[in-house]
């Protein structure tokens, strides 16, 4: 609790003010105020008991309430401390704010290297990272370009893209990569799809292709033929639950579906995942506790399988054929056997798990947590962790490994980390 920086002085003077309530010894409480204090309706209210638990514990003959009121004296501490902290934190946001995008590299581990740093006033700018051979594909939201990081080298290339668009004044979130001919793919200005090689570092622009309707903020991934873009969760806007899909290499013709389920709007989706295996998307909503499966005929949406996703990435995995999807609140990584379906099992993680990867050649899992800063490498099979590292900027996003190299790259609200994940 002590660690986080407090930014208001009064909001710790009346924390230590509240903390002293416990410690009032009864003997020195007047004898009109230990009448009050029995008094029933005194006794059962639950600020009196809850500030003062010491006194109303020894003025009342009542065994429950002295059983309350000697729980309180545990808790109150606790809940006050928390409490505290956050009213703290949240009521000085921009001071957090500010204090957050001056992240130290000092405090990353020697195998973790900082590639980009956001500048000053400028946040949620890295987003979706893709590995094409030893270079990392970034999209950058708040700044829309593609920023191309060798992993070998200290080279970086970036190339503009169409400013930020719509109402909502949307960016760009993810591409796709195809890394044998170094192929790029990204939602340009919501209203294209733009194609771009990568050689040698240098960036070339091939051709846009029009899209049926503009999308907002976008996900994209992509099947060995086909290039899928879906809105995700836009805030407060409900948004209009599209999943556009784009044949590969042509791009063209564009199919445009919206996604209903019993004839009404679909569950807004927040994570997609495409499943070779059942020739499928999958997507979790925002906070849920249900995967959705999407018909990708017509668009309908149907609930696919019972399992919590809190806005947690899922990754495939083409050695296992599984599924594996992080749940922050539960510290959990569930595998998925998406043919039956059903979560097989789930393997034990840090709190706060938030994006993930899979390492196809070593089996194992990388993942970042948005609570701890830390970086975890562990078994796929039985969850043993084989590595631990931080401390990043906690407000993880998207996780990608060069295996071959054994390296990962790591975007965040701030910055963009490289990390050798393998000894």
């Amino acid at each position: 609790m002590w660690c986080t920086p407090h930014y208001g002085t009064l909001g710790i003077v009346c924390c230590i003010a509240l903390l002293g309530l416990r410690f009032i010894p009864f003997d020195i409480v007047s004898e009109k105020w230990k009448r009050r204090l029995r008094t029933p309706w005194v006794q059962w209210l639950p600020s009196t008991w809850f500030l003062t638990p010491q006194l109303i514990r020894h003025s009342t003959t009542s065994l429950y309430l002295r059983f309350i009121c000697t729980i309180g004296q545990i808790l109150f501490p606790l809940m006050l401390l928390f409490g505290w902290q956050w009213m703290d934190l949240l009521s000085h946001y921009e001071l957090v704010r500010k204090d957050m995008e001056q992240w130290p590299i000092e405090r990353l581990d020697d195998s973790i290297k900082e590639l980009a740093h956001s500048p000053p006033g400028i946040r949620a700018d890295w987003h979706g990272v893709r590995i094409m051979g030893n270079t990392a594909i970034v999209t950058c939201e708040q700044r829309p370009r593609l920023m191309a990081f060798d992993l070998t080298s200290d080279k970086r290339s970036e190339t503009p893209l169409h400013q930020r668009w719509g109402m909502e004044n949307v960016g760009p979130l993810e591409s796709e990569v195809n890394p044998r001919n170094s192929i790029v793919w990204t939602v340009n200005g919501g209203k294209h799809i733009l194609e771009s090689k990568l050689h040698n570092g240098q960036w070339t622009r091939y051709r846009e292709v029009r899209l049926p309707s503009t999308l907002s903020f976008s996900y994209m991934t992509r099947s060995t033929d086909t290039l899928f873009m879906m809105e995700v969760q836009t805030g407060g806007n409900e948004g209009s639950r599209k999943l556009v899909t784009a044949p590969l290499p042509q791009l063209r013709p564009i199919t445009e579906l919206n996604l209903t389920m019993n004839g009404s709007k679909a569950p807004m989706p927040r994570e997609p995942l495409w499943v070779p295996t059942i020739q499928k998307l999958v997507y979790g909503s925002e906070f849920g506790n249900l995967l959705y499966a999407i018909e990708m005929k017509d668009g309908a949406v149907s609930p696919w399988l019972e399992a919590d996703t809190f806005n947690g990435k899922m990754a495939w995995s083409d050695g296992t054929q599984r599924i594996y999807s992080a749940v922050p609140n539960k510290m959990q990584i569930q595998v998925i056997d998406p043919t039956i379906p059903a979560i097989e099992h789930t393997l034990w993680t840090q709190p706060g798990v938030r994006s993930l990867a899979v390492d196809e050649q070593r089996n194992l899992i990388v993942s970042a947590s948005v609570l701890t800063g830390q970086i975890w490498v562990q078994d796929a099979e039985n969850g043993s962790v084989l590595k631990r590292m931080g401390t990043v900027y906690p407000m993880v996003r998207e996780i990608a490994l060069a295996e071959e190299l054994g390296i990962g790259v790591l975007t965040t609200w701030n910055a963009v980390y490289q990390f050798k994940y393998i000894d």
